[in-house]
């Protein structure tokens, strides 16, 4: 799994989004009793193993990546984190209000 986390100096998104997205990590790690730095990177899954996890989660899920990392974690699977960097200066596709709305 990349994290932007794991080095200082890779997250390079506007600074709303930075601190948003710390927010959403740090409350993941809270409610979840995980120690991932980030969920919301990029991913790569070996099919054998992550497929029975896919069926736990809802498909409708607005935080479905996040849930599927925390799902086989519970499950374990070995999950590992690589340093990613990330450029990207778009704004939020959503509006904060209405995620936490769901």
């Amino acid at each position: 799994m990349g994290s932007k986390r794991l080095e200082s100096d890779l997250d390079h998104k506007p600074l709303t989004r930075r601190v948003l997205s710390r927010a959403y990590h740090g409350m993941t790690r809270l409610i979840f009793d995980v120690d991932f730095s980030d969920t919301t990177s990029v991913k790569a899954y070996k099919k054998s193993k992550v497929l029975d996890s896919m069926n736990w989660i809802s498909t409708s899920s607005s935080s479905y990546e996040t849930e599927l990392v925390v799902e086989a974690g519970r499950r374990g699977l070995m999950i590992e984190e690589v340093p990613v960097e990330v450029k990207d200066d778009r704004l939020s596709r959503e509006v904060l209000r209405k995620k936490i709305q769901r």
